[in-house]
């Protein structure tokens, strides 16, 4: 229960700093680059964590 907390934390701070990158990129000479990190970001943030945080577990 704990690592699942300290993931999920953990999870959110590393989200909150790529916010702040798509941000800062937008801001940029080049905000064509935030949008293609954002395309990036919404593709890992479907496919990474719920694999690990939702296993289920099987019991026989």
């Amino acid at each position: 229960m704990q690592k699942t907390i300290l993931f999920i934390l953990l999870f959110g701070v590393v989200n909150f700093f790529i916010i702040l990158t798509h941000i800062s990129l937008y801001q940029s000479d080049t905000p064509k680059l935030s949008w293609i990190s954002m395309i990036a970001h919404g593709l890992l943030l479907v496919i990474f964590p719920y694999r690990k945080i939702f296993k289920q577990k099987t019991t026989r």
